[in-house]
Protein backbone atom coordinates (compact mmCIF):
# COMPACT_ATOMS: atom_id res chain seq x y z
CA UNK A 1 0.00 0.00 0.00
CA UNK A 2 1.13 3.29 -0.66
CA UNK A 3 1.47 5.20 2.64
CA UNK A 4 1.28 8.87 1.23
CA UNK A 5 -1.34 8.00 -1.11
CA UNK A 6 -3.45 6.03 1.46
CA UNK A 7 -3.59 7.63 4.16
CA UNK A 8 -4.35 11.56 5.31
CA UNK A 9 -1.53 14.52 5.13
CA UNK A 10 -0.47 14.20 8.55
CA UNK A 11 0.34 11.00 8.73
CA UNK A 12 2.04 10.95 5.50
CA UNK A 13 6.16 11.07 5.97
CA UNK A 14 7.56 12.69 3.32
CA UNK A 15 10.72 15.06 2.66
CA UNK A 16 11.62 16.79 -0.33
CA UNK A 17 15.46 18.68 -0.72
CA UNK A 18 16.46 21.30 -3.44
CA UNK A 19 20.03 21.25 -3.54
CA UNK A 20 22.94 22.67 -5.60
CA UNK A 21 21.37 26.06 -6.44
CA UNK A 22 22.36 29.43 -5.28
CA UNK A 23 20.47 32.98 -5.40
CA UNK A 24 21.46 36.84 -5.07
CA UNK A 25 19.63 39.88 -5.34
CA UNK A 26 20.63 41.87 -7.89
CA UNK A 27 19.89 45.68 -8.89
CA UNK A 28 18.44 46.71 -12.19
CA UNK A 29 18.72 50.25 -12.75
CA UNK A 30 15.79 51.98 -14.97
CA UNK A 31 16.28 54.54 -18.32
CA UNK A 32 15.66 57.67 -15.76
CA UNK A 33 16.35 57.13 -12.36
CA UNK A 34 14.80 60.97 -11.34
CA UNK A 35 11.80 60.65 -13.03
CA UNK A 36 8.56 63.17 -12.31
CA UNK A 37 5.28 62.46 -11.73
CA UNK A 38 2.95 61.70 -15.16
CA UNK A 39 6.66 60.43 -16.53
CA UNK A 40 7.71 57.05 -18.20
CA UNK A 41 10.65 54.58 -16.34
CA UNK A 42 11.75 51.88 -18.53
CA UNK A 43 13.71 48.38 -16.60
CA UNK A 44 15.20 45.81 -18.30
CA UNK A 45 15.40 42.57 -16.70
CA UNK A 46 19.12 40.84 -16.16
CA UNK A 47 19.45 39.22 -19.33
CA UNK A 48 20.37 35.14 -19.35
CA UNK A 49 19.30 35.06 -15.58
CA UNK A 50 16.74 32.84 -13.51
CA UNK A 51 14.23 35.15 -12.30
CA UNK A 52 12.04 34.89 -9.02
CA UNK A 53 9.11 37.44 -10.16
CA UNK A 54 7.85 37.27 -6.73
CA UNK A 55 11.02 39.12 -5.41
CA UNK A 56 10.12 41.98 -7.90
CA UNK A 57 10.50 45.15 -5.87
CA UNK A 58 10.91 49.15 -7.06
CA UNK A 59 12.63 51.60 -4.61
CA UNK A 60 12.84 54.97 -4.87
CA UNK A 61 12.78 58.57 -2.41
CA UNK A 62 9.68 60.47 -3.38
CA UNK A 63 10.08 64.12 -2.93
CA UNK A 64 6.83 66.49 -2.63
CA UNK A 65 6.51 69.98 -2.60
CA UNK A 66 4.26 72.82 -1.55
CA UNK A 67 1.58 73.83 -2.82
CA UNK A 68 -1.47 76.83 -2.66
CA UNK A 69 -4.81 76.35 -3.17
CA UNK A 70 -7.00 77.48 -5.88
CA UNK A 71 -7.35 80.96 -5.69
CA UNK A 72 -3.57 81.84 -3.81
CA UNK A 73 -3.35 82.28 0.16
CA UNK A 74 -0.88 80.31 2.14
CA UNK A 75 0.82 77.10 0.89
CA UNK A 76 0.17 73.82 2.15
CA UNK A 77 2.31 70.25 2.15
CA UNK A 78 1.24 67.29 -0.78
CA UNK A 79 1.21 63.64 0.67
CA UNK A 80 1.39 60.58 -0.67
CA UNK A 81 -1.49 58.31 -1.14
CA UNK A 82 -2.44 55.18 0.76
CA UNK A 83 -0.69 52.31 -1.03
CA UNK A 84 2.78 53.20 -3.24
CA UNK A 85 1.42 51.47 -6.17
CA UNK A 86 -1.26 54.11 -6.00
CA UNK A 87 1.67 55.53 -7.96
CA UNK A 88 1.35 53.72 -11.18
CA UNK A 89 -1.00 54.71 -13.45
CA UNK A 90 0.09 52.22 -16.24
CA UNK A 91 2.27 49.35 -16.22
CA UNK A 92 3.64 47.53 -19.78
CA UNK A 93 5.40 44.14 -19.96
CA UNK A 94 7.08 42.85 -23.21
CA UNK A 95 9.10 39.82 -23.80
CA UNK A 96 11.13 39.67 -27.20
CA UNK A 97 8.76 42.33 -28.90
CA UNK A 98 5.60 40.73 -27.77
CA UNK A 99 3.28 42.56 -25.60
CA UNK A 100 2.54 40.31 -22.12
CA UNK A 101 0.67 42.81 -20.62
CA UNK A 102 -0.69 46.51 -20.60
CA UNK A 103 -2.90 47.87 -17.55
CA UNK A 104 -4.69 51.51 -18.25
CA UNK A 105 -5.49 53.35 -14.35
CA UNK A 106 -3.65 50.14 -12.95
CA UNK A 107 -3.94 52.48 -9.79
CA UNK A 108 -7.67 52.38 -9.82
CA UNK A 109 -7.60 48.75 -10.18
CA UNK A 110 -5.42 48.10 -7.17
CA UNK A 111 -7.35 50.06 -4.80
CA UNK A 112 -10.51 48.67 -5.79
CA UNK A 113 -9.32 45.10 -5.66
CA UNK A 114 -6.99 45.64 -2.43
CA UNK A 115 -9.60 47.26 -0.40
CA UNK A 116 -11.90 44.31 -0.10
CA UNK A 117 -9.68 41.76 -0.58
CA UNK A 118 -6.05 42.84 1.07
CA UNK A 119 -6.77 45.47 3.37
CA UNK A 120 -6.47 44.13 6.61
CA UNK A 121 -5.59 46.08 9.03
CA UNK A 122 -3.53 43.69 11.73
CA UNK A 123 -1.01 43.43 8.60
CA UNK A 124 -0.42 47.55 8.16
CA UNK A 125 2.41 47.38 10.44
CA UNK A 126 4.84 45.91 7.98
CA UNK A 127 4.05 48.06 5.00
CA UNK A 128 4.70 50.83 6.38
CA UNK A 129 7.04 51.49 3.44
CA UNK A 130 3.97 51.19 0.99
CA UNK A 131 2.26 53.74 3.10
CA UNK A 132 -1.06 51.64 4.15
CA UNK A 133 -1.61 54.37 6.19
CA UNK A 134 -1.25 57.71 4.86
CA UNK A 135 -2.83 59.89 8.18
CA UNK A 136 0.85 59.26 9.73
CA UNK A 137 3.89 60.33 8.78
CA UNK A 138 6.82 59.18 11.26
CA UNK A 139 9.51 61.52 10.29
CA UNK A 140 13.58 61.69 11.64
CA UNK A 141 12.84 64.72 14.74
CA UNK A 142 15.75 67.59 14.81
CA UNK A 143 15.96 66.91 18.69
CA UNK A 144 19.43 67.59 20.14
CA UNK A 145 18.59 65.45 23.12
CA UNK A 146 20.82 62.46 23.62
CA UNK A 147 18.35 58.87 22.19
CA UNK A 148 15.60 60.68 20.83
CA UNK A 149 16.04 61.56 16.78
CA UNK A 150 12.54 59.90 15.97
CA UNK A 151 9.62 61.71 16.10
CA UNK A 152 5.83 61.58 14.70
CA UNK A 153 3.46 63.59 13.61
CA UNK A 154 0.21 63.57 11.67
CA UNK A 155 0.67 64.02 8.13
CA UNK A 156 -2.00 66.23 8.05
CA UNK A 157 -0.28 68.82 10.46
CA UNK A 158 0.84 72.20 8.59
CA UNK A 159 4.34 71.96 10.32
CA UNK A 160 5.03 69.82 7.60
CA UNK A 161 4.89 72.45 5.30
CA UNK A 162 8.49 73.39 5.53
CA UNK A 163 9.72 69.73 5.60
CA UNK A 164 7.40 68.42 3.21
CA UNK A 165 8.12 64.80 2.07
CA UNK A 166 11.67 64.99 0.98
CA UNK A 167 13.33 62.30 0.27
CA UNK A 168 10.81 60.13 1.83
CA UNK A 169 11.74 55.62 0.97
CA UNK A 170 9.21 53.84 -0.25
CA UNK A 171 8.63 50.58 -2.07
CA UNK A 172 6.53 48.95 -4.34
CA UNK A 173 6.24 45.14 -3.94
CA UNK A 174 2.71 44.25 -4.31
CA UNK A 175 1.89 43.86 -8.17
CA UNK A 176 -1.20 43.08 -10.12
CA UNK A 177 -1.16 40.95 -13.91
CA UNK A 178 1.88 39.42 -15.39
CA UNK A 179 4.43 40.32 -12.14
CA UNK A 180 2.30 39.41 -9.33
CA UNK A 181 0.00 36.22 -10.89
CA UNK A 182 2.49 34.16 -12.56
CA UNK A 183 1.81 29.79 -12.36
CA UNK A 184 5.82 29.52 -12.81
CA UNK A 185 6.90 32.45 -10.93
CA UNK A 186 10.39 31.81 -11.45
CA UNK A 187 11.43 32.38 -15.54
CA UNK A 188 14.74 31.71 -17.02
CA UNK A 189 15.33 34.70 -19.56
CA UNK A 190 17.83 32.19 -21.26
CA UNK A 191 14.65 31.17 -22.84
CA UNK A 192 12.69 33.90 -23.27
CA UNK A 193 14.80 36.63 -23.89
CA UNK A 194 15.08 40.75 -23.08
CA UNK A 195 12.16 41.36 -20.99
CA UNK A 196 10.99 44.52 -20.40
CA UNK A 197 9.13 46.25 -17.32
CA UNK A 198 7.54 50.17 -18.64
CA UNK A 199 5.47 52.40 -15.82
CA UNK A 200 4.20 55.39 -16.64
CA UNK A 201 3.70 57.07 -13.53
CA UNK A 202 0.20 58.69 -12.26
CA UNK A 203 0.66 62.38 -12.29
CA UNK A 204 0.08 64.78 -8.97
CA UNK A 205 -3.46 64.36 -9.02
CA UNK A 206 -3.16 61.18 -6.94
CA UNK A 207 -1.84 63.26 -4.25
CA UNK A 208 -3.17 65.22 -1.43
CA UNK A 209 -2.97 68.12 0.62
CA UNK A 210 -2.90 69.51 3.76
CA UNK A 211 -5.91 71.44 4.33
CA UNK A 212 -7.88 73.60 7.38
CA UNK A 213 -10.33 73.92 5.18
CA UNK A 214 -13.29 71.52 4.77
CA UNK A 215 -13.08 70.84 0.93
CA UNK A 216 -9.61 72.85 -0.33
CA UNK A 217 -8.59 72.26 -3.78
CA UNK A 218 -5.28 72.13 -5.04
CA UNK A 219 -3.48 73.28 -8.31
CA UNK A 220 -1.92 70.63 -10.09
CA UNK A 221 2.03 71.09 -8.72
CA UNK A 222 4.72 70.56 -10.56
CA UNK A 223 8.79 69.69 -9.39
CA UNK A 224 7.52 66.32 -7.40
CA UNK A 225 9.69 63.46 -8.39
CA UNK A 226 10.98 60.13 -7.60
CA UNK A 227 14.92 60.31 -6.68
CA UNK A 228 17.15 57.10 -6.57
CA UNK A 229 14.75 55.02 -8.52
CA UNK A 230 15.78 51.19 -8.57
CA UNK A 231 14.59 47.63 -9.06
CA UNK A 232 15.58 44.72 -6.72
CA UNK A 233 14.79 41.04 -7.48
CA UNK A 234 16.36 37.62 -6.64
CA UNK A 235 18.88 35.81 -8.77
CA UNK A 236 18.67 32.13 -9.28
CA UNK A 237 21.13 29.55 -10.83
CA UNK A 238 21.52 25.71 -10.41
CA UNK A 239 24.84 24.28 -10.28
CA UNK A 240 23.07 20.96 -11.20
CA UNK A 241 22.38 20.53 -15.06
CA UNK A 242 19.69 18.28 -14.38
CA UNK A 243 17.02 21.24 -13.99
CA UNK A 244 18.60 22.90 -17.21
CA UNK A 245 18.32 19.70 -19.16
CA UNK A 246 14.65 18.51 -18.41
CA UNK A 247 13.67 22.17 -19.37
CA UNK A 248 15.59 22.07 -22.80
CA UNK A 249 13.68 18.60 -23.64
CA UNK A 250 10.22 20.56 -22.85
CA UNK A 251 11.42 23.16 -24.99
CA UNK A 252 12.47 21.25 -28.18
CA UNK A 253 8.88 18.96 -27.82
CA UNK A 254 5.65 21.25 -27.19
CA UNK A 255 7.46 24.51 -25.20
CA UNK A 256 6.88 25.55 -21.83
CA UNK A 257 3.53 27.01 -20.50
CA UNK A 258 3.01 29.68 -18.10
CA UNK A 259 -0.18 31.47 -17.62
CA UNK A 260 -0.90 34.32 -15.63
CA UNK A 261 -3.48 37.44 -15.39
CA UNK A 262 -3.81 40.58 -17.22
CA UNK A 263 -6.84 43.13 -17.23
CA UNK A 264 -8.34 45.53 -19.85
CA UNK A 265 -9.45 49.12 -19.06
CA UNK A 266 -13.28 50.59 -20.28
CA UNK A 267 -13.17 54.50 -19.15
CA UNK A 268 -16.88 55.85 -19.42
CA UNK A 269 -17.95 59.28 -20.26
CA UNK A 270 -19.12 61.49 -17.10
CA UNK A 271 -22.82 61.03 -16.83
CA UNK A 272 -25.32 62.20 -14.37
CA UNK A 273 -26.62 59.75 -11.37
CA UNK A 274 -30.07 60.64 -12.51
CA UNK A 275 -29.09 59.54 -16.18
CA UNK A 276 -27.92 55.69 -15.13
CA UNK A 277 -24.88 54.27 -16.52
CA UNK A 278 -24.86 52.09 -19.43
CA UNK A 279 -22.05 50.94 -20.98
CA UNK A 280 -20.98 48.29 -24.12
CA UNK A 281 -18.34 47.27 -25.31
CA UNK A 282 -16.53 43.75 -26.71
CA UNK A 283 -13.12 41.80 -25.41
CA UNK A 284 -11.43 39.18 -27.74
CA UNK A 285 -10.42 36.72 -25.04
CA UNK A 286 -9.66 32.97 -24.61
CA UNK A 287 -10.66 33.14 -20.93
CA UNK A 288 -12.83 36.15 -19.22
CA UNK A 289 -12.61 35.61 -16.15
CA UNK A 290 -13.87 38.87 -14.09
CA UNK A 291 -15.75 42.09 -14.85
CA UNK A 292 -15.25 45.25 -12.25
CA UNK A 293 -17.41 47.75 -12.87
CA UNK A 294 -16.66 50.79 -10.45
CA UNK A 295 -17.16 54.88 -10.64
CA UNK A 296 -14.72 57.75 -10.19
CA UNK A 297 -15.82 61.38 -9.33
CA UNK A 298 -15.74 63.19 -12.44
CA UNK A 299 -13.74 65.82 -10.66
CA UNK A 300 -10.75 63.24 -9.44
CA UNK A 301 -8.59 65.09 -10.60
CA UNK A 302 -8.40 67.67 -8.62
CA UNK A 303 -6.03 67.50 -5.28
CA UNK A 304 -8.28 67.45 -1.96
CA UNK A 305 -7.33 66.87 1.56
CA UNK A 306 -7.14 63.96 3.32
CA UNK A 307 -10.34 61.45 2.93
CA UNK A 308 -10.88 60.82 6.10
CA UNK A 309 -12.83 61.99 9.64
CA UNK A 310 -15.81 64.84 8.63
CA UNK A 311 -15.89 67.93 10.84
CA UNK A 312 -17.53 70.79 10.78
CA UNK A 313 -15.03 72.76 12.10
CA UNK A 314 -11.67 70.53 9.87
CA UNK A 315 -9.05 72.64 11.23
CA UNK A 316 -5.89 71.56 11.74
CA UNK A 317 -6.16 70.92 15.70
CA UNK A 318 -9.43 68.52 14.63
CA UNK A 319 -7.42 66.45 12.17
CA UNK A 320 -6.48 63.03 13.63
CA UNK A 321 -5.06 59.71 12.51
CA UNK A 322 -6.88 56.60 11.28
CA UNK A 323 -6.31 54.47 14.47
CA UNK A 324 -8.01 57.47 17.02
CA UNK A 325 -11.08 57.08 14.21
CA UNK A 326 -10.73 53.45 14.29
CA UNK A 327 -11.02 53.44 18.13
CA UNK A 328 -13.16 56.12 18.92
CA UNK A 329 -11.22 58.91 20.13
CA UNK A 330 -13.07 61.01 17.77
CA UNK A 331 -16.33 60.43 16.47
CA UNK A 332 -17.46 61.52 12.68
CA UNK A 333 -19.65 65.24 12.83
CA UNK A 334 -22.81 63.94 11.40
CA UNK A 335 -24.33 67.76 10.80
CA UNK A 336 -21.61 67.86 8.39
CA UNK A 337 -22.40 66.92 4.71
CA UNK A 338 -18.39 66.68 3.72
CA UNK A 339 -16.56 63.63 2.71
CA UNK A 340 -14.93 61.88 5.70
CA UNK A 341 -14.73 58.84 7.39
CA UNK A 342 -12.16 56.36 7.68
CA UNK A 343 -11.24 55.99 3.74
CA UNK A 344 -8.44 57.25 4.83
CA UNK A 345 -7.29 58.44 0.91
CA UNK A 346 -6.61 60.91 -1.06
CA UNK A 347 -9.41 61.71 -2.84
CA UNK A 348 -8.93 60.59 -6.43
CA UNK A 349 -9.55 57.13 -5.21
CA UNK A 350 -13.12 57.67 -3.76
CA UNK A 351 -14.97 55.17 -5.86
CA UNK A 352 -18.90 56.91 -5.25
CA UNK A 353 -21.79 55.02 -5.80
CA UNK A 354 -23.74 56.32 -2.90
CA UNK A 355 -27.89 56.07 -4.13
CA UNK A 356 -27.41 53.14 -6.44
CA UNK A 357 -30.68 51.12 -6.75
CA UNK A 358 -29.30 48.62 -9.25
CA UNK A 359 -26.53 46.83 -11.06
CA UNK A 360 -26.48 44.43 -14.00
CA UNK A 361 -24.30 42.36 -16.05
CA UNK A 362 -25.24 40.70 -19.43
CA UNK A 363 -23.07 38.93 -21.98
CA UNK A 364 -23.80 38.72 -25.39
CA UNK A 365 -27.25 40.04 -24.86
CA UNK A 366 -28.26 37.54 -22.09
CA UNK A 367 -27.85 38.84 -18.73
CA UNK A 368 -26.00 36.67 -15.88
CA UNK A 369 -28.68 37.48 -13.21
CA UNK A 370 -32.65 37.02 -14.18
CA UNK A 371 -32.99 40.07 -11.87
CA UNK A 372 -30.79 44.17 -12.00
CA UNK A 373 -29.39 43.28 -8.74
CA UNK A 374 -29.80 45.51 -5.52
CA UNK A 375 -26.92 46.87 -3.37
CA UNK A 376 -26.59 44.12 -0.76
CA UNK A 377 -26.66 41.48 -3.21
CA UNK A 378 -23.98 43.45 -5.06
CA UNK A 379 -21.64 43.53 -2.10
CA UNK A 380 -22.10 39.49 -1.42
CA UNK A 381 -21.63 39.02 -5.02
CA UNK A 382 -18.53 40.44 -4.57
CA UNK A 383 -17.29 38.31 -1.15
CA UNK A 384 -18.27 35.41 -3.89
CA UNK A 385 -15.91 36.42 -6.55
CA UNK A 386 -13.05 36.79 -4.58
CA UNK A 387 -13.58 33.69 -2.66
CA UNK A 388 -13.93 35.58 0.77
CA UNK A 389 -17.76 34.80 1.36
CA UNK A 390 -17.57 32.41 4.27
CA UNK A 391 -15.60 32.46 7.54
CA UNK A 392 -11.90 33.65 7.13
CA UNK A 393 -8.73 32.09 8.63
CA UNK A 394 -6.40 33.91 6.38
CA UNK A 395 -4.73 37.70 6.27
CA UNK A 396 -6.91 39.42 4.03
CA UNK A 397 -9.49 41.23 4.97
CA UNK A 398 -12.38 44.53 3.98
CA UNK A 399 -10.66 47.76 4.65
CA UNK A 400 -11.60 49.16 8.58
CA UNK A 401 -12.98 52.31 6.92
CA UNK A 402 -15.29 49.84 5.33
CA UNK A 403 -17.90 48.97 7.92
CA UNK A 404 -21.38 49.40 6.25
CA UNK A 405 -23.33 49.11 2.88
CA UNK A 406 -23.51 52.68 3.35
CA UNK A 407 -19.93 52.76 3.17
CA UNK A 408 -19.56 50.22 0.99
CA UNK A 409 -21.46 52.92 -1.42
CA UNK A 410 -19.96 56.12 -0.61
CA UNK A 411 -16.29 55.23 -0.98
CA UNK A 412 -15.33 51.96 -1.87
CA UNK A 413 -17.95 50.98 -4.92
CA UNK A 414 -17.35 47.84 -7.17
CA UNK A 415 -19.73 44.91 -8.58
CA UNK A 416 -17.16 42.22 -9.81
CA UNK A 417 -18.75 39.64 -12.05
CA UNK A 418 -17.17 36.34 -11.90
CA UNK A 419 -17.05 33.95 -14.56
CA UNK A 420 -14.42 31.38 -13.46
CA UNK A 421 -14.40 28.25 -11.06
CA UNK A 422 -13.00 29.21 -7.79
CA UNK A 423 -10.87 26.23 -7.14
CA UNK A 424 -9.37 26.76 -4.10
CA UNK A 425 -6.55 23.88 -4.41
CA UNK A 426 -3.82 26.68 -4.87
CA UNK A 427 -3.04 25.87 -8.88
CA UNK A 428 -3.70 28.08 -11.42
CA UNK A 429 -6.68 27.40 -13.50
CA UNK A 430 -8.03 29.00 -16.78
CA UNK A 431 -11.30 28.17 -16.44
CA UNK A 432 -13.04 31.88 -17.68
CA UNK A 433 -15.57 32.11 -20.70
CA UNK A 434 -14.13 31.81 -24.04
CA UNK A 435 -14.91 33.65 -27.25
CA UNK A 436 -14.11 30.72 -29.14
CA UNK A 437 -12.45 32.70 -31.38
CA UNK A 438 -14.78 35.82 -31.48
CA UNK A 439 -14.95 38.70 -29.66
CA UNK A 440 -17.40 38.78 -26.35
CA UNK A 441 -20.19 41.59 -25.58
CA UNK A 442 -20.34 42.97 -22.48
CA UNK A 443 -22.86 45.69 -21.42
CA UNK A 444 -22.72 46.92 -17.72
CA UNK A 445 -25.78 49.07 -16.40
CA UNK A 446 -26.42 50.56 -13.25
CA UNK A 447 -29.21 52.85 -11.61
CA UNK A 448 -29.61 55.53 -9.00
CA UNK A 449 -32.49 57.18 -7.43
CA UNK A 450 -33.68 60.01 -8.54
CA UNK A 451 -33.60 61.67 -5.87
CA UNK A 452 -31.60 62.36 -2.60
CA UNK A 453 -33.32 64.00 0.60
CA UNK A 454 -35.52 65.84 -1.21
CA UNK A 455 -33.21 67.28 -3.89
CA UNK A 456 -32.53 66.23 -7.78
CA UNK A 457 -29.70 63.88 -7.92
CA UNK A 458 -27.16 65.66 -9.86
CA UNK A 459 -24.16 64.10 -8.83
CA UNK A 460 -21.93 63.39 -12.01
CA UNK A 461 -19.89 59.74 -11.88
CA UNK A 462 -17.32 58.46 -14.71
CA UNK A 463 -17.64 54.69 -14.79
CA UNK A 464 -14.72 52.64 -15.52
CA UNK A 465 -14.64 48.37 -15.95
CA UNK A 466 -11.81 46.28 -15.77
CA UNK A 467 -12.19 43.00 -17.51
CA UNK A 468 -9.40 40.09 -16.18
CA UNK A 469 -8.57 37.22 -18.40
CA UNK A 470 -5.98 34.52 -18.15
CA UNK A 471 -3.49 34.27 -20.53
CA UNK A 472 -1.00 31.44 -21.29
CA UNK A 473 2.70 32.34 -22.61
CA UNK A 474 4.20 29.70 -24.83
CA UNK A 475 8.34 29.89 -24.81
CA UNK A 476 9.83 27.35 -27.58
CA UNK A 477 13.23 26.84 -27.92
CA UNK A 478 15.02 29.96 -30.02
CA UNK A 479 13.41 32.43 -28.19
CA UNK A 480 10.18 32.08 -29.72
CA UNK A 481 7.27 33.52 -28.01
CA UNK A 482 3.55 33.51 -28.32
CA UNK A 483 0.61 34.43 -26.17
CA UNK A 484 -3.42 33.24 -25.94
Amino acid sequence: MDLVAGFPKNLSYTLKQLSSFTKQTCKVMPDRVNPGFGEVSRFKLPASAMIDFRTISIFADVTLYANAPMGGGATYGLHLPRNTASLIQQITITCNGVQLCNINDYNLLFNTLYDIEGADISQTSKRFLENADPSVFYYQGTSAAANTPVGAINAQDGTLVANNETARPIVINNFLGFLGSLSTPVLDLNDTGDVYIEIRWANTSVLWGTANTTTPAYTNTTGCAFNNLRMTCAKINFESSEYYDLKSQKLLSDGLLVGYYDYWTSRGTSVAKSAGVNMNFNVATNSLDQCIATFQKSDYNTIKSLVLHNSATNTMANLITLNQFLTGQVADDETNAGIGDGFNQSYYFMRPGVDLATSQWSINSTNIDPYPLPPSEVWNQNLIAIGNANIDYGTSGVHPGCVSLWHFLKYYFCHILSLENLSGDGQHWRSGLSGNGSVVNINYSATFANFNNGTANSETIQPVIFCRSTKVLTIKSGHIISVV
